[in-house]
């Protein structure tokens, strides 16, 4: 009986032994999410993978570009940035997050030796070659999305997610709104910017864009295996505290303050010219730099509205506010200011003005800045009055 039970453990040992040495040579995958920084496009934090093996430490990190590509200025405007893998030592890429001011959490994740040597492998192959980019999409394919899906293929299973976080944002326009709320320009640009596709309500999918609502997101997912047992998908988590924390710098001109400055110009100027029953050169001066301010800023919003691969922009509704035709109106004034005759320059601007505050008012289905529309009902009170001024001049 003794001599039965020894050969048993004996041949337990052999058959758990390079089950144990399996387990001990694969490497420990981790996700990285690095917290939001100064920066305008470090606003929304960052992912990438940590790769922790017997022989090296190695983080992967999807997003990094090269600003000497050709044309990148230009291929930037248009959406048409490619980016690539890079591989660095695990503790260079803590230090330089930590260094600026930047925590990192370590979510390991509880991979089988089998799926984090797939991922391992993967990640080693798409980093030797230095030829290999993908086409960067902010909102679909990004750092965090290439992360998220390469650690997916790699699962004997699927992931079940979280039907739901705690203080879940209901649109993409209220994430990109809330990290962005530090810098109240950069956040006025980009919701100029994007359409009215970032205001319909978003689903877990489309919000794990966002390398910070991903990482929440994964701490409450399951892996459900082809078998049926369910694990979870994050087995550890570690943070790695900032170095020092910089000192954020409130900003008080603030786009809104910019336009309720202009606005009180406006409006006084407009009760000036009224009471003087005729146009002031100043009120014509003011007009031009309306129209300019008005014909810029929709040649940036035409070219990313019709040519732009970026996401989002080609449902930006605001073309109707802003486009180049005030630039062509400007000029049309000029021409006729020059040549003595009257043209109110004003009314067509108006008319794009009340199109799209009704827009607003009606439709509902863009979200534009409270910015805009002090731009807008100042288009139209510059409007109604060039037209009562020029009712009265033909009287």
């Amino acid at each position: 009986m003794k001599l039965r039970v020894f050969a048993f453990a004996l041949a337990m040992v052999f058959v758990l032994l390079p089950l144990k040495a399996e387990a001990a040579d694969a490497p420990v995958v981790s996700l990285l999410t690095c917290s939001a920084g100064e920066a305008s496009y470090e606003a929304f934090g960052h992912t990438a993978l940590r790769v922790n093996g017997p022989e090296e430490d190695i983080a992967y990190n999807f997003g990094v570009f090269d600003f000497n590509a050709p044309h990148f200025a230009w291929r930037f405007v248009l959406g048409q940035t490619d980016y690539m893998l890079r591989a660095m030592p695990a503790s260079s890429f803590l230090w330089a997050y930590t260094a600026q001011g930047r925590s990192v959490v370590e979510q390991q994740l509880a991979l089988t030796p089998d799926e984090a040597a797939c991922v391992a492998e993967r990640l080693e192959c798409l980093a030797a070659d230095t030829s290999w980019t993908y086409r960067y999409n902010f909102l679909r394919d990004n750092c965090t999305t290439r992360v998220l899906h390469l650690v997916e293929d790699c699962l004997d299973g699927r992931i079940v997610w979280p039907d739901s976080i705690s203080g879940q944002p209901r649109t993409l326009r209220a994430v990109i709104d809330s990290c962005s709320a530090h810098a109240p320009w950069s956040a006025f640009g980009q919701d100029l910017l994007l359409g009215s596709e970032v205001d319909c309500p978003a689903s877990r999918e489309a919000l794990m864009f966002s390398p910070l609502l991903a990482c929440a997101f994964v701490q409450g997912a399951v892996v459900l295996e082809r078998s049926g047992r369910e694990r979870r998908l994050v087995e550890r988590v570690c943070r790695f505290e900032a170095q020092s924390v910089p000192e954020g710098q409130s900003v008080r001109f603030t786009p809104v303050v910019a336009m309720i400055v202009l606005f009180v110009s406006g409006f006084l100027l407009t009760v000036l010219e009224i009471r003087k029953r005729r146009e002031l050169a100043a009120g014509r001066v003011f007009d031009g730099l309306l129209l300019s301010l008005q014909g810029l800023a929709g040649c940036v919003i035409f070219v990313l509205r019709f040519f732009s691969e970026h996401p989002a922009v080609d449902s930006n509704r605001l073309v109707m506010l802003l486009n180049p035709l005030p630039l062509l109106i400007l000029l049309a004034s000029v021409v006729a200011t020059l040549r003595r005759r009257p043209f109110p320059a004003m009314v067509p601007v108006a008319c794009m003005a009340f199109w799209i505050l009704l827009d607003d008012w009606v439709v509902g289905v863009q979200v534009y800045p409270t910015a805009i529309l002090l731009f807008a009902w100042l288009l139209l009170l510059r409007g109604v009055s060039s037209v009562l001024l020029y009712t009265n001049r033909s009287k």
